[in-house]
């Protein structure tokens, strides 16, 4: 069974909330990057060693827990993630102080490039600059009306996180 945390980005805020929590139980190697929790559908945090690093996957904008879709899209990278060793591409911090990256399993290259296949984010072009396969996955997948393009209105999470009357503007989305 999984448990869902809504909690805000904040590192300090999540430390919190999974300080009292054992560690996953893994397949794999040990000291291997493999999920400790994931947060929502572009959030998640990896143990490797015994050091938890939160992450937040590059180049997409998944709907927040809560928010429509947003259950289903973290329910898709849980399980995507789950007891496999994950390869992690480092490029940056956010303004949370969390890890920026693109992360691979062993039978998924991309997670960000498959969320957006699959219709569980946008494609973030503020901070997914040069990123053409993901946006043309995003793309195609908004004309094929798949995953959260399915909903009538998909409301961007950038407008659910502000509380902003829901509406899509074509300069935040592809």
């Amino acid at each position: 069974m999984s448990v869902w945390i809504s909690v805000a980005h904040t590192p300090h805020l999540i430390r919190a909330a999974t300080a009292n929590l054992p560690p996953p139980t893994f397949a794999g190697h040990p000291n291997a990057p493999h999920l400790h929790r994931c947060w929502d559908g572009d959030c998640i945090s990896v143990l490797t060693a015994g050091r938890i690093e939160f992450i937040r996957l590059a180049a997409i904008d998944a709907p927040e827990c809560g928010q429509p879709h947003g259950d289903a899209a973290s329910q898709w990278l849980h399980d995507a993630t789950l007891n496999v060793e994950l390869k992690i591409t480092r490029t940056g911090l956010d303004r949370f102080s969390r890890t920026i990256a693109f992360v691979a399993t062993p039978t998924i290259p991309c997670l960000s490039l498959e969320l957006a296949r699959r219709g569980h984010a946008w494609f973030y072009t503020q901070f997914g600059q040069g990123q053409v396969a993901i946006e043309a996955a995003a793309k195609q997948a908004r004309a094929a009306r798949i995953g959260l393009w399915a909903l009538p209105n998909p409301i961007p999470p950038w407008e659910w996180r502000h509380g902003s009357a829901p509406s899509i503007t074509t300069e935040n989305i592809t």
